[in-house]
């Protein structure tokens, strides 16, 4: 702290009374200007120790101790020196250390309209009389000294006395300057603000920050172990600001959000025992959660649990529950419409990390959109999805990364509407997505999604539509995933599915299922290409390995499946030994329709075959052959031998080769 010599009793001043007698045990009171609160001042410049106040006078007239007054930088002083009876003697007002800093005067104007005659003026901001700190106009003209036209007196400091009456409607303007005290000086309101840019309007700096306001603005103690439940409440209570922190993290109990609350940068610890932490409260309306951090050791960490709220926005948040949701909005936010959580990440313990359970059918409109999602360790056979869904109507999961679900990443139930899943992407310890739903639903799109299957992946399937005592769903669009690990791939357990540009890859069996699905479908390393229920229809499977028997009858009953459709290689070994076969597939209950066969060995030697062929179960026949040839190979045909189809040429020269089995028409197997 700086201090500066006082211009009245600095340094070895003696006072003396008016009448010229030394002023021994005389006393020096000391203000802050314009006031009578007491204001410090020092007896050396290293401004440690200070004078009483009133400072006494010793018997020679003069500072006693160090002889010495020193003043703080920055603060203007009123000085009042008494008698030792306390008889005034003088005022000395608006005083600031020799050489301080700076002095800061407040300008204030205010016009009053006189009446008939009137002399007598009350101010509203006080001056100083007697120290140049008041002018006066009268209809303009500046009213200075003793001839001016409405001559007047400084009577006190918040009245002007006219010598003689002003006539009616005189318009009088005072303009008075004020010396600002230490506490004036440092308030926000009287510094101006102006922000950069084109059109940018002027402000205070008060203004200015109350934009922005934090829990410690209402005493948060911020270190995560007081509770600071209050001070967040009443941050939270403050009409449509940005709420802003600081570096701290708030404990706090289960707390409220209502409309128009712009959470910004929060670091929130949920209380233990608390089955909530931040929830959005009923028919609020525009909430916004950005650069959120809440962890909640118990219960969700941010939900929806109150109806009809309205545009609840989460944004590049990290939110995590040690033994609840992640977020959830369940039944009690009926008429919710509008919730997105987007560019975060949502972990839990025990639960789901997001989760949309809307069993009234009354929620709208609800986005999970580019967040990194965690439920690797759920406790029941209903909780560990990566996105649970059940009843929302409008919904959308897109582009998230599930680093692990313990079961579904995406789970879709009950009566949902308008739902689409797409572009996702992660790791599973149970089935990557699954669709249970009631009668009423509507299909839902799932496309582009990745997901690996981690553990033990027998019977586990990487997406299940379900049919159960709850109904079924048709029509779904399952289009262009990628399905890795899992015991089935795809698994349609109802009619009319749309499937098709997946790719199944390391999976026991490809598509296993029931229903008419259609499309074609790529199956990479699959042990099994197609198992299906009776009555069942697939579209084409291509596979880059040969599986003897493409198709299987899931449940033996009649009529069986068929599939319209296989690609996969068969191995060629031929010796170069005359007419030879080759084993393409276990013969089917029956075929017909159309097939291409390639063979390319040795680098010049070529096969090109396509015809038309039918097997009846006893008789293969083919027709509409064309067929081509380069180097030794020559007649080549289909033929049905021991039960398998094989396909059969002459060749002189060895040939080692992969051949390529291309089938469009009916594959059918009967048990």
């Amino acid at each position: 702290m700086a201090v500066f010599l006082s211009p009245v009793g600095g340094v070895a001043a003696q006072f003396f009374t008016n009448s010229g007698v030394i002023l021994s045990g005389g006393k020096l009171y000391s203000y802050t200007a314009g006031t009578t609160t007491p204001e410090i001042t020092y007896t050396s410049s290293g401004g440690s120790t200070a004078h009483t106040n009133p400072i006494i006078l010793n018997s020679a007239g003069r500072v006693p101790s160090s002889g010495e007054i020193w003043l703080t930088d920055g603060i203007s002083y009123k000085f009042v020196l008494t008698d030792a009876n306390d008889v005034l003697i003088a005022t000395y007002d608006n005083i600031v250390g020799i050489n301080s800093t700076f002095t800061n005067f407040l300008a204030n104007q205010e016009i009053q309209t006189a009446t008939a005659g009137q002399t007598v003026f009350t101010l509203a901001n006080p001056y100083v009389p007697g120290a140049n700190t008041l002018s006066v106009f009268v209809d303009g003209v500046n009213q200075y000294g003793p001839s001016a036209t409405y001559a007047y007196v400084e009577t006190n400091s918040n009245t002007v006395t006219f010598t003689s009456g002003l006539h009616v409607g005189a318009s009088v303007k005072f303009t008075t300057v004020q010396s600002l005290t230490s506490t004036q000086a440092t308030t926000a309101a009287l510094v101006s603000y102006t922000p950069g840019g084109t059109g940018a309007v002027t402000t205070n700096v008060q203004t200015k920050l109350r934009q922005y306001i934090s829990p410690e603005d209402f005493g948060a103690v911020a270190n995560g172990i007081a509770n600071d439940t209050t001070s967040v409440s009443s941050e939270l209570a403050n009409a449509n600001a940005w709420l802003t922190t600081s570096n701290g993290k708030y404990l706090i109990d289960a707390t409220t959000i209502a409309s128009n609350k712009y959470l910004f940068g929060a670091s929130i610890v949920g209380n233990t025992g608390s089955s909530e932490t931040l929830k959005v409260g009923a028919s609020a309306e525009n909430v916004k959660l950005i650069g959120v951090d809440v962890n909640s050791p118990s219960g969700y960490a941010v939900g929806n649990s109150a109806a009809n709220a309205r545009n609840i926005l989460v944004v590049g948040s990290t939110i995590n529950a040690d033994t609840g949701y992640g977020i959830l909005s369940n039944a009690s936010a009926s008429g919710t419409d509008g919730f997105v959580v987007i560019g975060s990440s949502v972990t839990s313990g025990t639960a789901d990390a997001i989760e949309w359970n809307h069993s009234g059918y009354d929620a709208y409109n609800f986005s999970v959109i580019g967040n990194i999602l965690d439920a690797p360790t759920g406790t029941t056979t209903v909780a560990g999805f990566g996105v649970g869904i059940a009843g929302t109507q409008g919904h959308i999961t897109v582009g998230n990364h599930i680093r692990e679900s313990a079961l579904e990443a995406i789970h879709v139930e009950s009566v949902q509407v308008r739902g689409v899943v797409s572009a996702n992407t992660g790791k599973t310890k149970g089935e990557a997505v699954r669709v249970l739903n009631y009668s009423g639903a509507a299909p839902i799109i799932y496309s582009n999604n990745t997901f690996t299957h981690n553990g033990t992946k027998t019977g586990i399937k990487g997406i299940r539509l379900v049919v159960d005592g709850n109904g079924n769903l048709s029509h779904n669009v399952v289009a262009n995933n990628v399905m890795t690990n899992f015991g089935i791939g795809i698994a349609p357990e109802d009619e009319y599915q749309i499937i098709d540009g997946n790719l199944l890859d390391t999976c026991d069996t490809a598509i296993s299922g029931a229903g008419n699905h259609f499309g074609t479908n790529y199956a990479k390393n699959c042990t099994n290409l197609l198992n299906l229920n009776a009555i069942s229809i697939a579209g084409k499977i291509i596979s880059n390995v040969n599986v003897l028997v493409p198709l299987t009858n899931a449940n033996g009953l009649k009529p069986g499946p068929y599939c319209k459709g296989i690609f996969m290689p068969f191995a060629i070994a031929h010796t170069g030994s005359g007419v030879q076969s080759f084993t393409i597939a276990t013969l089917p209950s029956r075929i017909s329709g159309k097939v291409v066969i390639t063979i390319e060995g040795n680098g010049t030697q070529s096969v090109f075959y396509a015809a038309e062929f039918a097997w009846d179960g006893s008789t293969l026949t083919t027709s509409h052959v064309v067929d081509q040839y380069n180097g030794a190979p020559s007649s080549a045909t289909l033929i049905a031998s021991g039960g398998s189809l094989k396909f059969q040429f002459s060749s002189g020269t060895a040939i080692t080769a992969t051949g390529k089995f291309d089938f469009d028409g009916v594959w059918y197997v009967q048990a």
